[in-house]
Parts: C-alpha cells; sequence; structure tokens
C-alpha cells in the first residue's frame, strides 16, 4: 500500500503530452497546408457516417477551415500545457466530430 503513495517523476508524461500535442498541431497544419480539408470535408458529395451519426455534418462554407486552424491552436496549448484540462478537452470534441464525418478516413483495414 506504501508503494501506492510514493511521489513519482511527472516528466514522462509532460514529455508525451508535448509529443502528442505536436505531432495534432502538425498533421492539422500538413491537412490545411495539402488541401485535403477541402477535397474531403467542404468539396465532397458524400460522407461515410457511422450507423446512427448521419445528422453529424461538415460545417457549411469556411467552418471546416476554421475548425482545423481552431484545433492547430488547441493543439499547441496541449503541447504546451497552457489551459490543459480545457484545450484537451476541446481537442477531444473537435476530433470526435472530424471521425464522426467522414469514418471512411480513419478506417486502417480491409
Amino acid at each position: 500500500a506504501e508503494y501506492l503513495h510514493e511521489p513519482v517523476d511527472a516528466a514522462p508524461v509532460v514529455f508525451f503530452r508535448a509529443c502528442f500535442g505536436a505531432i495534432l498541431a502538425f498533421d492539422f497544419l500538413r491537412l490545411l497546408a495539402s488541401g485535403q480539408v477541402k477535397t474531403e470535408f467542404v468539396d465532397a458529395v458524400f460522407h461515410f457516417t457511422l450507423l446512427g451519426f448521419d445528422w453529424v455534418k461538415p460545417w457549411s462554407g469556411d467552418g471546416m477551415y476554421y475548425e482545423f486552424y481552431a484545433l492547430f491552436l488547441i493543439a499547441l496549448c496541449v503541447s504546451a500545457g497552457f489551459l490543459y484540462r480545457a484545450a484537451i478537452v476541446l481537442l477531444c470534441l473537435g476530433l470526435t466530430h472530424i471521425f464522426l464525418i467522414d469514418m471512411a478516413r480513419f478506417q486502417n483495414q480491409t
């Protein structure tokens, strides 16, 4: 029982958080720069939604661009540990929205 109350170094968790946020920020920036946001979300006519989530749609107009820019900034906040709890909740909600729009984008097996 004493083992559970011993102090633990937080450095590995901080390192993981910083890397996780940086990788996501890079990915959001890559999607914006390559034009995949436009082709896969804005201009796409059909999306493979999860059963029961047909009501989840991409934002109209420039909304998807704003979402990806916001997620980029939120991922930087996660990486830096700035307002971490709020940032990680917003990041989770944003990624869930993107996932629910089109699950085929995240399918990794046939």
